[in-house]
């Protein structure tokens, strides 16, 4: 393989690898803005779209669903608001304890994630 071949892909996996860890970067937030993803926090396991781990570091992040939570606003790829219905929630997720846990139930709300990036 020639070395742009080589540094082409590598390029390219490093882009993906950042684009995975942005989505995760999350805030809470009840801003005027709003937020980008309104959700409500179930401990019903059949009720999630997400399972969520939050993790104590960024570099934890190494799959969707795995949240570090960001002190300020502009460090965020993703502001999220916690509501008490799950009615008017664009995502349910359910909090877990193990990092391996945490990923997509329901696939088909993955674009609430794309559509920030």
């Amino acid at each position: 393989m020639n070395s742009k071949v080589i540094i082409a892909v590598f390029m390219i996996l490093f882009l993906a690898a950042g684009l995975s860890l942005k989505a995760q970067r999350v805030i809470l937030t009840d801003s005027v803005g709003g937020p980008d993803v309104k959700v409500f926090v179930t401990t019903d396991t059949t009720m999630a779209d997400l399972y969520v781990c939050v993790v104590d570091s960024m570099h934890k992040v190494n799959k969707d669903g795995q949240w570090f939570y960001v002190p300020q606003t502009n460090m965020a790829a993703l502001k999220i608001q916690v509501l008490t219905a799950p009615q008017k929630a664009d995502l349910v997720i359910c909090y877990v304890t193990n990092p391996k846990k945490a990923g997509w139930i329901n696939p088909n709300k993955r674009f609430l994630y794309r559509r920030r990036n």
